[in-house]
């Protein structure tokens, strides 16, 4: 077993205080993000929608959960939904607001079902705050880390690839450049020419 199937089977097995989500029904699954060549990738988890159910219906504090949806925009889709958690244990409910231009990513489900999704987002937040959890990532935000995580590894990618095209530049000589006078070859040749010219000036003393 590799280490990405031994983490999901860690995080699964280490939630006592939940029923955890079950990755047979795609609850939940686990994803690797290698953000550069060489390193070891990292695993983070992601929990469905019927996932994130689950775990606040089978926490022992929970105690129901209400939604407010907003009057409609210009584009006749609801400013945001208000999420509110109540716990056995607290006398404050826990309310979240989810707004709509915030958290549309203009693709998928959220084209066709956006007060569907923008509900599941402000119950996904609100259920955070209230309960407390963290290590797992709604499929939203799953995407939004590849797509960093993929952009990050382009620009180290250009990076390594800038600096070894300048060192290479660095370290070629080129041969069609003109030997300057000042160079040490430079300096013997005029070197040697100027002795030349002193044993024809002695000759001519000479004769």
């Amino acid at each position: 077993m590799n280490h990405f199937w031994v983490s999901l089977n860690f995080f699964i097995t280490h939630t006592p205080r939940r029923i955890p989500p079950d990755p047979l029904s795609n609850e939940i699954y686990a994803t690797e993000l290698r953000s550069e060549p060489g390193k070891k990738p990292r695993i983070f988890f992601v929990v469905g929608v019927d996932g994130w159910s689950k775990i606040i219906n089978a926490h022992p504090e929970f105690d129901g959960m209400k939604f407010v949806e907003s009057a409609p925009g210009g584009d006749e889709l609801p400013q945001y939904f208000e999420c509110t958690i109540f716990r056995k244990d607290r006398k404050v409910a826990t309310s979240v607001r989810e707004y709509m231009h915030e958290a549309h990513t203009n693709q998928g489900a959220w084209l066709t079902h956006s007060r569907r999704m923008l509900r599941h987002k402000a119950m996904v937040q609100c259920a955070r705050i209230c309960f407390g959890l963290s290590g797992i990532y709604e499929p939203d935000e799953a995407q939004r880390i590849e797509k960093q995580v993929a952009t990050e590894g382009r620009k180290q990618t250009d990076l390594h690839k800038s600096a070894s095209a300048n060192l290479d530049q660095n370290n070629r000589t080129p041969f069609d450049k003109k030997i300057s006078k000042n160079s040490g070859i430079g300096f013997v040749k005029n070197w040697v020419k100027a002795q030349d010219i002193q044993k024809v000036d002695r000759a001519a003393v000479v004769e």
